[in-house]
């Protein structure tokens, strides 16, 4: 990753990881020199109901999860809640300690949180 990144130059990049960034001190290090972390802050509900919305069932087995539930072998919504939650929390935790920035996302449109991302950007601080 180091390589790559360094191999791109100097231009502007928005990178956005996936949520096992925050426990992968490695990558964390390449990214580190590029600029700053922000950590968009989506509310646990909506978060939890876009995974809900996505989940497919074959019989009684849920598929078209994410990795860190499906392991778990959910079998009813009670326990992809019950998961998620933790790994929402601690997740969350090592977010806002990584990010210079925090933008608390609304459930609003792409437009009104591109809104949100815009102003935490400009003033440094999105609260």
């Amino acid at each position: 990753l180091a390589r790559y990144l360094a191999a791109l130059g100097e231009n502007e990049y928005v990178i956005a990881t996936g949520g096992g960034i925050c426990n992968n001190q490695e990558a964390l290090e390449a990214l580190k020199f590029l600029g700053f972390f922000i950590f968009l802050e989506v509310p646990e509900e909506v978060a939890l109901n876009r995974i809900i919305q996505e989940i497919e069932w074959e019989g009684d087995v849920m598929k078209n999860l994410p990795a860190y539930i499906q392991k778990e072998n959910p079998k009813n919504i009670e326990d992809v809640t019950k998961i998620f939650s933790g790994f929402y929390r601690e997740r969350t935790k090592l977010y806002r300690q990584l990010a210079q920035i925090s933008c608390p996302l609304s459930n609003g449109s792409p437009e009104e949180n591109c809104q949100l991302i815009q102003q935490a950007l400009f003033s440094q601080d999105c609260n």
